[in-house]
């Protein structure tokens, strides 16, 4: 990929709080083991639209890290950064995640295990792989949220306007997956009780194990 603009490493607690406020591309994943046994750093990595930095001390006024060692809470916000800029996030893999985009920003989230998963976009797509967390909760205004391999707590999903999801697999006590507009997709389910619900948007359902309660005004459902 592009050569980071700027590069952070902060030791932190291996049990905390990951908090984003971005313009722009957001992903995380865990810490490599092998390179941090101790599970306590996080590293970010800002790359620019192009690649090229901007002119000397304008980025770092634009992105802050900061590291709250009373909240054990990590915190990137950004005010004037690119919206094509990407930040590329390490944690530990039992940090909380609550993550927040502007515009398309997008999001992208692998293999976390976290008590709470919160993310929130505009019109930016969210993708969630291979999520252990007690709690995930999911909103886009008009965006897609999309699951890759197995989404295991229980999830709430709400997507407006036109915002659509679609899962492979997800697993939990209590699931709810609302849409507006969008298309609601889900190939394996698995919870006590969920509920599918969609105002104008289709609903294609897989396999479903559990109460569900399935409602459309003038979409269709297929099962």
């Amino acid at each position: 990929g592009p050569e980071p603009l700027q590069e952070w490493a902060l030791a932190v607690s291996p049990r905390g709080r990951l908090r984003v406020r971005l313009p722009c591309q957001v992903s995380v994943r865990p810490l490599d083991p092998q390179r941090y046994p101790g599970a306590d750093r996080v590293l970010v990595a800002v790359s620019g639209a192009g690649g090229s930095p901007p002119p000397r001390g304008r980025l770092r006024d634009r992105v802050r890290v900061e590291y709250d060692e009373a909240l054990e809470q990590m915190a990137i916000v950004a005010d004037g950064v690119d919206s094509k800029a990407a930040v590329d996030v390490r944690t530990p893999v039992k940090f909380d995640l609550d993550i927040k985009t502007s515009g398309t920003g997008c999001v992208k989230i692998q293999k976390i295990e976290c008590d709470n998963c919160k993310i929130e976009t505009e019109k930016g797509t969210s993708v969630l792989q291979s999520i252990k967390s007690h709690k995930i909760d999911i909103r886009t205004n008009g965006g897609k949220v999309i699951g890759l391999g197995t989404l295991y707590g229980n999830t709430d999903i709400r997507a407006t306007e036109k915002g659509s999801v679609n899962i492979e697999k997800l697993q939990g006590t209590s699931i709810n997956i609302s849409t507006e507009d969008g298309l609601l997709k889900t190939k394996y389910l698995y919870a006590e009780s969920s509920s599918l619900s969609s105002v104008a948007g289709d609903i294609l359902l897989g396999s479903i194990h559990g109460n569900t309660t399935l409602q459309t005004k003038t979409g269709s459902i297929t099962v």
